[in-house]
């Protein structure tokens, strides 16, 4: 379900046509219920920039019981002016707690923020998991963005677990 903190950002993607955004709004709104329109008419100016994941599996845990290997890539949707984009920088968080580890982050710039992503959905850079990438027990994953202009940022994360149980 949306919280109000969130309801700013998904009025602002009402302006995107595709069918995914339209349908994960219209969920989101459902799920809302009647205040909407009282809370929406309530809520101050949000920031100009945002990013935000679109159908992750935040919370969600899968058990492998045998060695293997799985690509990932997640949809989400910047939304900022077109007029200074090059004033953006977009920076990828991958965070890893193996199973009797310490968790450890690597982060990096994704490349080419160009005038057609500044409202539309786009697929997250590769996320692989192979045996070398998890241990026997339970994984914990965190996947984020920052998107930056000068000191000013806006975050977003979500996590998942893996168990791996060899049989």
């Amino acid at each position: 379900m949306v919280k109000n903190e969130q309801l700013s950002y998904l009025l602002r993607l009402l302006d995107d046509r595709s069918p995914v955004v339209q349908d994960a709004l219209a969920r989101e709104f459902f799920a809302y219920g009647p205040s909407l329109i009282h809370d929406a008419a309530a809520l101050p100016e949000p920031p100009e920039f945002h990013v935000e994941w679109l159908d992750v599996p935040d919370g969600d845990v899968s058990t492998f019981t045998s060695e293997i290997g799985v690509d990932y890539a997640w949809p989400f949707v910047l939304s900022l002016p077109t007029a200074d984009i090059g004033d953006f920088e977009l920076i990828h968080t991958r965070c890893f707690e193996l199973a009797g580890e310490p968790e450890f982050c690597t982060e990096g710039p994704v490349e080419g923020i160009e005038v057609e992503a500044a409202c539309s959905e786009r697929l997250s850079p590769r996320f692989g998991l192979d045996p070398s990438s998890y241990n026997v027990g339970e994984n914990h994953y965190r996947v984020g963005f920052t998107l930056r202009r000068g000191c000013a940022e806006v975050s977003t994360e979500f996590g998942f677990t893996v168990i791996y149980d060899p049989q």
